[in-house]
């Protein structure tokens, strides 16, 4: 997952913001940085065809001096402009490349779900071919880097949820993460909705996991599931929620679900959704 990492970027400051926490793993020996920028023709360029070469012009000027940047510390990385669909060419441009992962800003007022819900994020969020790393624009002057200590995974006793365990191994071994499971009980649970049974679904969690190299803790809680997983994030001062969309729907069960989309409106880390192969 951490070969090739592909960061959009839109000539804006908190797009950008995100390139100084992400040094953690930008740095990495053998890790390929990729600044994509979408030039978006200008009206004028209908009428006058020198606008759009200006346009391109002013686009490759911006993404070779911030992949100039990233050089200047030691990131092997190269910025690249495509014209087209935001959506699209990022999807594109992912897609070429195997092992890799899409590094996304946010921004902080409005939490995750900015970007999670607009167009274009909604489109790489439900059909990107790798993990998508959501992180929230710093406010000015705290831009530190990302550090992954303690990694959150929910589960909910299905194989797709699963299914984001051997990108979480990678970041347990780039980082030596450590890793916590939270399975939620509802309030009023269905029939089979036990303790036994969440602390079986837990055990069979940690084994998949063992199988990745990975050992796990684990929290089993009982109420509203974002707000316990909002909450054991909180409680393990974890640095990120890992969690997996199901991809026969899109991300509409994991991502775009009430409980989810909730998680991405108020959790305080930041997010790796990774699609479910089925």
């Amino acid at each position: 997952m951490l070969r090739h990492v592909l960061v959009p970027l839109d000539a804006s400051p908190g797009a950008e913001s995100i390139l100084d926490r992400l040094m953690p793993i930008l740095g990495r020996p053998g890790t390929d940085t990729v600044l994509l920028h979408i030039a978006v023709p200008p009206l004028a360029a209908a009428l006058d065809p020198r606008a759009a070469d200006d346009a391109r012009a002013e686009a490759q000027g911006y993404v070779k001096a911030a992949a100039k940047r990233l050089s200047a510390k030691g990131v092997r990385c190269r910025g690249v402009v495509r014209p087209g669909s935001p959506a699209a060419a990022i999807l594109e441009a992912a897609a070429e490349k195997t092992n890799g992962m899409i590094a996304m800003a946010t921004h902080a007022r409005r939490g995750l779900a900015r970007v999670a819900f607009g167009s274009v994020g909604e489109s790489v969020l439900r059909e990107s071919p790798v993990p998508v790393l959501l992180l929230r624009v710093a406010e000015e002057g705290k831009a530190a880097p990302l550090k992954v200590r303690r990694i959150v995974v929910p589960i909910d006793g299905s194989a797709l949820a699963l299914e984001v365990a051997p990108h979480v191994a990678e970041l347990v071994q780039a980082f030596g993460a450590r890793v916590t499971l939270v399975h939620v009980l509802p309030p009023k649970p269905a029939m089979g909705e036990t303790v036994a049974h969440a602390e079986r679904v837990v055990e069979e969690a940690k084994a998949l996991f063992s199988e990745e190299g990975v050992d796990c803790d684990a929290l089993v809680r009982t109420g509203d599931a974002a707000e316990e997983i909002v909450d054991a994030a909180e409680l393990k001062r974890a640095d990120l929620v890992a969690i997996t969309s199901h991809g026969r729907s899109g991300i509409a069960r994991a991502v775009l679900g009430s409980v989810a989309e909730r998680v991405l409106r108020t959790c305080p880390v930041p997010l790796l959704v990774s699609r479910s192969r089925a």
